[in-house]
């Protein structure tokens, strides 16, 4: 039974226009771009699990195939959770490839969730006249170009065909969006300790925290936590003890820590998980001074339960 791209959408579901050398396919199953800004800029439009991206093949040589030459190539879904260096999700030979003839650009990618072929590759100006005439014109080179109107009504009756990407290994050991959404109590536990931080950082500005550090998160952090809960066996970081994703008791739940206080980045070069009681304990001192603390309080703790025994 033929597919149509009306058959995987939704009814709200946005289409945007990207003009690339060649389809998607396991030479390239990545959507790579050079402009920073179309990070911020899909962020704000593109909906993960809702939107499709749309691949046109550009009108000139660089689009080595002719028959791919201003042509509808590929439909595909995209994570945006994380920015991934190209050369990390497509095969060597193809990375060495662009590096040798086009230096410098396409360093940054999305991970492709799923990918469709469009059967027969119409020519984009036959179906989509009024966004393919934008695409190649500032300010939309390089960024993408909403499909709207007639061009979206026409879109939705072209014939796809389902691709089997082959993942490469960052993204394979990566934990995804789909992955976390598939473990809820997971999921929920990275998602709660994630906006503890953006709160963090959103109160960083205010009069109260004018003393503090400021403070920033990288926006990929509930990937970085999830795969932080993933570790097993899962340990705070100040007190080595065990940790649970849901504890009867929440002093013994993980806690966002930034490893140096005096340091507002949470990224992943100062961002651990620590125990609700240990983070509590640390506050703004530093690992060591904590530790001395931590010696003496379970010297206690010995100290007491011996006197307990002797007691009996």
């Amino acid at each position: 039974m033929a597919l149509v791209i009306a058959d995987i959408a939704k009814a709200d579901s946005r289409f945007f226009l990207k003009s690339e050398y060649g389809p998607l396919s396991d030479a390239w199953p990545a959507m790579s771009f050079s402009l920073p800004h179309l990070v911020t800029w899909l962020h704000r439009h593109y909906r993960p699990g809702q939107d499709f991206i749309l691949y046109t093949g550009t009108s000139g040589p660089e689009t080595r195939e002719p028959d791919h030459r201003s042509r509808l190539l590929s439909l595909l879904t995209i994570d945006l959770m994380k920015t991934y260096r190209t050369e990390q999700l497509i095969p060597p030979a193809s990375w060495k490839w662009a590096q040798e003839h086009y230096p410098g650009q396409w360093e940054y990618a999305f991970w492709v969730v799923e990918g469709w072929a469009i059967t027969n590759m119409p020519l984009s100006h036959a179906v989509v006249p009024d966004e393919y005439e934008k695409i190649g014109r500032y300010p939309h080179r390089g960024m993408v170009v909403e499909i709207t109107g007639e061009d979206r009504r026409r879109l939705l009756g072209l014939d796809i065909g389902h691709l089997h990407l082959q993942r490469q290994a960052a993204v394979a050991e990566a934990v995804t969006l789909t992955s976390l959404r598939g473990t809820p109590d997971l999921n929920a536990e990275a998602v709660r300790i994630a906006n503890l931080v953006f709160n963090r950082v959103k109160a960083s500005d205010t009069l109260q925290q004018q003393r503090a550090p400021e403070r920033s998160a990288p926006s990929d952090l509930v990937l970085s936590v999830g795969a932080l809960l993933m570790r097993t066996p899962l340990l705070c970081s100040l007190c080595g003890g065990v940790m649970s994703i849901v504890p009867m008791n929440r002093l013994l739940q993980p806690s966002p820590d930034r490893i140096d206080s005096k340091n507002g980045d949470y990224g992943p070069d100062n961002f651990q998980l620590v125990h609700l009681a240990c983070n509590l304990a640390k506050n703004q001192f530093t690992v060591a001074e904590f530790k001395e603390w931590l010696t003496l309080a379970s010297a206690s703790v010995v100290a007491e339960q011996g006197g307990s025994e002797r007691d009996d």
